[in-house]
């Protein structure tokens, strides 16, 4: 390299290879090459010839080689100009993934400095080039909007007494009877049919006196201590994100809780309809709240919808005791191998002649809950009436009993 470039290099004391344009023999050296260099951010004028042994550039190597092809075996190449613009594109992508990649990590580590004591969430993106949603911020739980109250003070809690390995239990009189309910669980997995509320112990139960103890001797707190299952956030190749587990999942697991923004219902009309959970279920004609995921949420925020779902949804309630407001909870509705995306029907029913309700008040029947739930870019949806007045929904779950239709 001459003075003159060195010093007109040397200016910043910042520059890094953008690409190399083509080798050599080293006029100096024996058994060594030199390598055409265009400096990042300066014109090809200034273009310098560096030893190999000198750059530690691996990855501009490994383009060069690929553009080059067999010439790269001869004496001295110089790349036309065709094969520098490929290059160039090449390279401009290799950039971009890099850029993606980090803020991916970033974000990765963002998620899992807001998710407390839940298990890990990890980010993948080998699709596209896509990197974390705008305007999004995690949360754990529901956060109440402006005329909203979220209640955390219980009516009644059990008095189940601690006999044997756990206190509370289908065999006890525990929260679920006092609520004309079924005991839940079984070695914390869910076993009630679908439709059923879940009830579990709260601040008022005899459980709670031994707080540090609660979480080992008492079997009917389950949604209330937080995701225990690793999940990945990752890019679907045709729905936007995703959502997997790291590992084996047995039926009747919990996974997550569905949360975000607990808005009325009048409020919700304002807004998108996009993850929008309507919370209505009373024997009541019209609900009261909304839960709106859109831009604030969990690791549910990133689940998809699917006409055969390994996923069920129950409504789960613990401090709360406004029945407007359970707690929106999905569970593995069969044995889920680790890898597999995670999804549920937003529908709400296997069957949409049938419109099964999510929960249902015991011994009476109630009309089908209405979830608008994440779509994907695939399906562009700006309603103009009424959510109750909606058209269907185009369908590409891939699953064999697809309806062809969310709702």
């Amino acid at each position: 390299m001459s003075a003159a470039k060195r010093a007109k290099l040397a200016e910043d004391q910042e520059y890094e290879v953008e690409y190399l344009v083509g080798h050599r023999p080293h006029p100096e050296m024996e058994n060594c090459r030199q390598y055409r260099v265009k400096w990042l951010n300066y014109p090809s004028e200034v273009n310098t010839w560096e030893a190999e042994r000198n750059l530690n550039c691996p990855e501009y190597l490994s383009a060069y080689k690929e553009i080059a092809g067999d010439a790269f075996k001869s004496e001295s190449l110089t790349l036309t100009p065709g094969q520098v613009e490929h290059l160039v594109a090449i390279q401009q992508h290799k950039t971009k993934v890099q850029r993606q990649q980090n803020a991916l990590k970033k974000w990765e580590k963002q998620l899992n400095a807001m998710r407390g004591k839940e298990e890990r969430i990890c980010v993948e993106n080998r699709v596209d080039l896509a990197g974390p949603p705008e305007d999004f911020t995690y949360i754990s739980e529901c956060v109440p909007s402006k005329g909203v109250t979220i209640l955390k003070d219980p009516l009644v809690g059990c008095s189940c007494t601690h006999t044997g390995a756990l206190c509370c239990s289908a065999e006890s009189n525990c929260c679920a009877s006092h609520a004309g309910g079924a005991f839940a669980y079984k070695d914390r997995r869910l076993v009630l049919e679908a439709g059923q509320a879940v009830f579990e112990c709260n601040s008022r139960c005899s459980c709670a006196s031994q707080r540090r103890q609660s979480r080992t001797i008492c079997a009917n707190r389950v949604v209330q201590l937080g995701r225990q299952v690793e999940v990945t956030v990752f890019r679907t190749p045709t729905r936007g994100w995703g959502l997997k587990c790291n590992r084996n999942v047995q039926r009747g697991t919990f996974i997550t809780e569905y949360v975000g923004e607990m808005v009325t219902a009048a409020e919700a009309e304002e807004r998108s309809p996009e993850y929008q959970f309507e919370l209505d279920f009373t024997e009541e004609k019209c609900f009261q709240y909304v839960i709106d995921a859109k831009k604030m949420g969990s690791v549910s925020h990133f689940i998809n919808h699917s006409c055969d779902p390994n996923l069920v949804v129950h409504g789960v309630f613990v401090e709360n005791p406004d029945i407007t407001m359970p707690r929106i909870s999905l569970f593995a509705k069969r044995f889920i191998r680790a890898g597999t995306e995670l999804t549920f029907d937003y529908f709400l029913s296997q069957d949409p002649s049938s419109r099964s309700p999510l929960m249902t008040p015991v011994g009476k029947g109630r009309p089908p809950n209405k979830f608008v739930g994440p779509l994907s870019p695939v399906h562009p949806y700006s309603p103009t009436v009424s959510p109750t007045r909606r058209e269907h929904i185009p369908c590409r779950c891939g699953a064999k009993n697809c309806r062809g239709f969310i709702y």
